[in-house]
Parts: structure tokens; sequence; C-alpha cells
């Protein structure tokens, strides 16, 4: 045990030191210091804040930013939350440790020279701060001076670079993915300027397609390339493009630098670059597309033409057996046309009705012609011959490529809703849309014509059939149609027996 006396000096700095404590804590007690420090040479540096003080350092510990106060000699005297978090150090373990340890030797000179500034002074650097887990973090960590009761200290402030550098490397990647998909895109691309208008970048594939090298296009406006065979299209583009943001067309001819005509999709959208708008243009050559579709209209515009021959020369074969009804099918064709039409169908659907009609009747090709020209009433074995019609007719139409359920339609035509119809007795929607407007039709020009066996008893009654059947044998929209062509229209059956 030492019992050596107390030295005057040493007791006079115990008792300040006493003395010292006994200040803080009854400051603290008070509310008026917010934390005692002890450095790491034994000596105490007091952080105080007064109560008015508070609202100000609840902003700081909320603020996304790491911020500390330093001493001149690099003591941390307070330091927020989020510094802790950049660094991963449990809360409140930065207090009173040395800000050094935040860096590597290397920086250390950076942050020195950040802790030489001047009261009213602010300077800043990039720091790599050290982790607790022995990784870095990029910030940017500024400093300004602030003059106490006690000296000079720092006010550091450390922003989180890992995030800007990560959307840096991210916009460069982009960047560079753009500038790879451009160069290498099948498709012509020009950048322009959205202020002037003058093309800023050309790809090397509009090269292709008009003949000439980027750089004679780079500087131009759109309508000066000299591609644009009408100049005036062009400029409205360009107003167009501007006013609505968005363009597309593929009716603009561009004529390359040989002077051949090319096809192309035009489409031009406004976007941002940065705060900056630039005018992109996608330009497609599509003059193989284009003849390619001109080669198939041909075609079907063929076979079309090849389907109404076939289905021309069936109804001609089929009359001359029939000729007691000459003009029937046409004029069947012609009404379920125009019920069709009536019902709001498409133009292809109502072709599909028409071809239809045409043909209706082709499997009495199979009915022996003293059946169909008998001038009398035939015997119920007859009739039960010539209702096998509807199924010949089928097969005979069945294996004929028609974009239209036409054999289908054939088979139909005389089922009922009720089911009392043949060949099937199928009812309501069982039977295809093309069949019952063809019952109907089929049913009122019957009845409106001469046959060998009676005399027409006239329209009127022939209508009245198919309205008192309405909703339970024939298609009540279909009924109503009719009805409404010949009562409210004026509509007359055709006279001519042809149908082309």
């Amino acid at each position: 045990m030492n019992d050596r006396p107390a030295e005057p000096g040493e007791l006079e700095q115990l008792r300040a030191r006493v003395a010292d404590l006994q200040s803080a804590l009854k400051a603290i007690a008070n509310g008026d210091i917010d934390a005692l420090v002890i450095a790491e040479d034994g000596k105490s540096k007091i952080y105080s804040h007064s109560r008015a003080d508070r609202a100000y350092r609840m902003i700081i510990e909320e603020m996304g930013e790491g911020a500390a106060t330093v001493s001149a000699d690099g003591l941390v005297l307070f330091a927020n939350h989020r510094l802790e978090q950049f660094v991963k150090l449990e809360w409140g373990s930065l207090l009173g440790k040395s800000i050094f340890k935040l860096i590597t030797t290397r920086q250390r000179p950076l942050l020195e020279q950040l802790l030489t500034i001047k009261t009213g002074e602010t300077s800043s650097s990039k720091l790599d701060l050290l982790r607790s887990d022995g990784s870095t973090t990029a910030a940017l960590v500024s400093s300004s001076g602030l003059a106490t009761s006690e000296g000079l200290i720092h006010c550091l402030i450390a922003t989180d670079l890992s995030q800007i550098d990560r959307a840096e490397k991210a916009l460069i990647e982009s960047e560079l993915s753009y500038r790879m998909l451009a160069l290498n895109a099948q498709d012509g691309i020009l950048i322009l300027d959205w202020g002037s208008g003058l093309i800023t970048m050309a790809n090397p594939y509009i090269s292709k397609i008009l003949g000439s090298l980027p750089l004679d296009l780079i500087g131009k406006q759109l309508w000066e390339i000299g591609a644009f065979v009408d100049k005036d299209k062009a400029i409205d583009i360009y107003a167009e493009l501007k006013s609505k943001g968005y363009v597309r067309y593929e009716d603009i001819p561009l004529k390359a630098l040989d002077g051949s005509l090319k096809e192309v999709e035009f489409v031009s959208n406004v976007y941002l670059v940065g705060d900056q708008k630039v005018i992109q243009c996608n330009i497609r050559d599509i003059s193989d597309r284009k003849a390619a579709e001109r080669q198939s209209m041909q075609y079907q515009s063929e076979m079309m033409q090849a389907l109404h021959q076939i289905v021309a020369a069936l109804v001609t074969m089929n009359e001359a057996r029939d000729p007691y009804t000459a003009g029937h099918e046409a004029r069947v064709s012609h009404l379920a046309a125009e019920i069709a039409s009536e019902l709001g169908l498409s133009a292809h659907q109502c072709e599909g009705i028409r071809i239809a009609g045409l043909v209706h009747d082709i499997g009495k090709f199979s009915i022996p012609a003293e059946i169909l020209t008998k001038p009398n009433r035939i015997s119920p074995q007859e009739l039960a011959l010539l209702k096998t019609h509807v199924q010949a007719g089928y097969e005979a139409l069945c294996e004929i490529q028609f974009p239209w359920p036409v054999a289908q339609a054939v088979l139909q035509h005389h089922e009922r809703l009720d089911g009392s119809g043949y060949p099937q007795g199928l009812k309501g929607d069982q039977i295809a849309l093309e069949s019952r407007i063809l019952a109907v039709a089929d049913t009122v020009e019957s009845m409106a014509g001469n046959r060998p066996y009676r005399i027409s008893p006239g329209l009127e009654p022939a209508l009245a059939t198919i309205e008192a059947g309405s909703g339970t044998i024939f298609d009540a929209k279909a009924v109503a149609a009719c009805l409404g062509l010949f009562r409210d229209k004026g509509y007359i059956l055709p006279r001519a027996p042809g149908a082309f």
C-alpha cells in the first residue's frame, strides 16, 4: 500500500475533477447536458445541449445522412444513429472514440485536412468508411468549423455514396446496353434533338436501308436527309410527333441513295434523357413483308374467284335438272345475305351466307329429275327421298375448303327450333346461325314462288308463316329482320335467275 501523502497539486487536481463531475451530474440531472464523454487518455469532455436544442437533436437523429461533432483533436463528441448504421456499430459506441478509427491509414490525410477547417468554412471529401466487419462503404464527408466555449469543434455530415455509385454503374451499364442494342438493331434508329429536330445519332442499319453513311445524316433535320419521298409529309410527321409524343405509320416510302424505294414502318416517340427531351425514330424495312402480303392477297383473290366459279358451275348444273325452280337458289342467297346484314353480321359472314344460299339445294342432284319436276303432289316415300338432299349436299361440299361453314349451313337449313326439322332434329342454338337465317329466306322464297304441283300462295302468306313461327320454329331475330326488309324497307325478291 502506498502511504505517500498526496501532494498539494494533486489534491487540487482531484478536487477540480470532483467539482467537474458534480457539476456535470447536476447539469445532467437538470437536463442541460446530454452526454459526458471520457476520453481514452482519461480526460473528460462534456458535450452539452440545452433543452431548447432538443428539437434540433431530433432532426439530426432522423436525417438520412450520418452526422457527428468532433473535437479539434479528433474525439467524437456526438454521433447520430445513421452514422453508426453506416459503419455497423452499436448505438452510442462511437462516443469518446477517435474519428480516425473510421478510416484507413491511407485516407487519414484527407480526414486531417477536413479537421483543419476554420469557423464558417466548409469542405468535403470522398472517404471510404471502415465498418466493424472489415468492409468499407463510400461516403461524401463534409466538414464545417464551429466555435464553442470549449474551443473549435467540427460538424461532420456523411452522405452514403454506395447507392449513388450503384445507380451510376447501373446507368453506365444501361447506356452501354442501349448503345449495343442500337448498334446491332435490325431497325434503322435515328435520335433527334427535341428543340431543333436535328439528327444527333444514326445507327449502322439505317445505312443499309438508305445506302448512306450515318455521319452523312448527323446534323440534318428529318426532312433534309433526302430519303422521304414526300417532304411535306415528313414535316407533318415531325409536327404531329411534337404535339402527341408518339406517331406510327406504315405508308411512308423512303428513297434509298440508289433511287430504289423502301416500304418502311415508321415509329417514333419522345422520351426524357435526364431532364432533356429527345426523339427516337425507329425505321423498319417492311418491303419483303408488304410484298408477301400482296402475294397472299393475290392468292386469296384467285382462290375466291375459283370458289365462285365452282359455285356458279354447281348452281348451273343443278338448275338445269330442275328448270321449274331456276333462280330459287339465287333469290334465297340474296335474301339471306340481306337478312344477315340487317342483323349486323360482318361482311365476311354475310358473304359466307350468300354462298351457302347459292348451293343450299345442291344435294338435289341425287334426286331423280322426275320427282323434282313432278306436276302433282309427291308421295311420302318420294318426300323421304327428297329430304336426303341436305345430306347429299353436305357430303358434296364438305371437301371444298370454303372460308365459311358452308357445308354445315347446307346440312342444317331444314332444321327447326322446336326439333321438328331434318335430318338430325336439332333444336334452338344447336342449329348454326347461318342455317337459321337460310331457313327463313328459303321458306319465304319457296312460298312466294310457283311450284310444279301448286300455285304460289303469295308473299304475304309467306311472311305470315314465318311470323307465326317466330321463336318457336324460326329464329326470332332473323324473322324480325326479314319482316323489316319487306314491310319497312320495300325489299323485293330479285327476278333475275343469275347471282354473279
